[in-house]
């Protein structure tokens, strides 16, 4: 019975054989030439005969392909325009998807007993949108300067069912900013 020791070894010798590669064998070759087998050079596969083609129809000349003018670039009241359907947007989704939200409120049970329900909304009203051209040259065309406020609603009930139908009153309200990129034609985050 041969101990695990040894399968091991002989389990690595054999790793370490197959891992040569050419480099490795031809130094081994160099090192020790009564061991190396003489091996024939490999012959490239031969091409098939090519057939002579045939002559193509004639064609008609090919009209050049009209250019497209590039678009105007965009004024910065565009721009701006652009800016705030884009933040409305956003913002639209971030109301939508953003926990805790209207339709999946936190709710918290407090050490007294009583329930407290919490969301989060921006505010669209709030929404101010500035534009600047960059200083330095880069890939940016326009930056977008975002402010709005996110308001923090909050109920506190004797039950959950209660905490979560409200009445909900503002706990916080909260002046955020962002910043905003346009490049190539686009907003972007």
């Amino acid at each position: 019975m041969k101990s695990l020791f040894f399968r091991f070894a002989v389990a690595l010798g054999l790793c370490f054989c197959f891992a040569l590669s050419p480099v490795d064998a031809s130094y081994a070759a160099e090192k020790n030439p009564a061991n190396t087998e003489a091996k024939p050079a490999a012959k490239p596969a031969a091409k098939p005969a090519a057939k002579p083609a045939a002559k193509p129809a004639a064609k008609p000349a090919a009209k050049p392909a009209a250019k497209k003018a590039a678009p105007a670039p965009k004024t910065e009241e565009q721009v701006l325009a652009e800016l705030k359907e884009f933040a409305n947007k956003a913002m639209s989704s971030m109301n939508r998807l953003s926990l805790p939200s209207k339709t999946k409120k936190s709710i918290v049970k407090n050490p007294d007993g009583t329930f407290t329900a919490k969301y989060r909304e921006v505010d669209l009203n709030s929404i101010r949108a500035e534009v600047k051209k960059p200083e330095l040259v880069s890939p940016v065309e326009y930056l977008g300067d975002l402010r709005y406020v996110e308001i923090t609603y909050a109920c506190k009930a004797a039950t959950k069912e209660a905490a979560d139908k409200g009445p909900f009153t503002v706990e916080s309200k909260e002046s955020l900013r962002e910043l905003v990129r346009y490049i190539k034609g686009k907003w972007d985050f």
